[in-house]
């Protein structure tokens, strides 16, 4: 299940991986301006706003299906470029801006025998990267994969494993088919946002959608997608 992205960086959740983030910090401030008066308390001016920061930790752990030393160069890589993008959650884009990297914190915890890095913690630090034309989320782009919209022409039938599937609607996702076939469910697996995923997998009238191609999503009742 797709958490959301940074760019390229995508966070995620499924039964072979888990590389998401926690201690999400959001900061707003405001920009005060005194003026000192003869005699009198200073009179206050607001100028504006600051710059909107963002603070999050990643826990990387290899027997998560996370490659924790190569997790931390390819920050290590976008800190150094001056790299700056759109940050979404939940399909959703974060703030009016995109949001550059400021600093990023390696905390390397456990190691096997041999110096492996078995688990760390990463914090980053972003703040608004202003410009005059803010950027907005972009529609995802054209690929060779044909897209399937969800329109009556789009049967189950007609669709593929490994396409792309588009959700247009806020839809429940499911641990198995036949509890999404069923709207019935022990353990759900979170909603699933409108937007274009992969096709992991289908079985009894239902699509198994994720935002990472090759690896298992959530299933969806197509017949909801409307």
């Amino acid at each position: 299940m797709s958490v959301g992205h940074f760019g390229k960086v995508y966070f995620t959740v499924s039964r072979k991986k888990a590389y998401s983030f926690n201690n999400f910090k959001h900061t707003r401030s405001a920009e005060w301006k005194e003026h000192t008066r003869y005699n009198n308390k200073p009179l206050s001016e607001f100028t504006g706003t600051g710059l909107e920061t963002i603070t999050l930790d990643i826990f990387l752990d290899a027997s998560l299906g996370v490659k924790p030393r190569e997790e931390i160069e390819r920050w290590g890589k976008l800190v150094d470029s001056g790299h700056h993008d759109m940050l979404v959650i939940g399909g959703q884009q974060v703030g009016k801006y995109e949001w550059k990297i400021e600093s990023i914190s390696e905390d390397w915890k456990d190691f096997l025998n041999k110096g492996e890095l078995l688990t760390a913690n990463l914090s980053i630090t972003l703040s608004e990267y202003v410009t005059d034309n803010p950027k907005k989320k972009e529609a995802s782009k054209t690929t060779k994969t044909k897209t399937y919209l969800a329109t009556p022409k789009a049967t189950v039938s007609s669709l593929v494993v490994g396409g792309s599937y588009k959700v247009v609607a806020l839809l429940t996702g499911y641990y198995t088919s036949m509890e999404a076939k069923n709207l019935q469910a022990t353990n759900r697996t979170g909603k699933v946002y409108p937007g274009t995923y992969y096709i992991f997998n289908l079985a009894n009238g239902m699509v198994n959608v994720t935002k990472v191609k090759g690896s298992p999503g959530s299933w969806i009742n197509p017949s909801k997608n409307k």
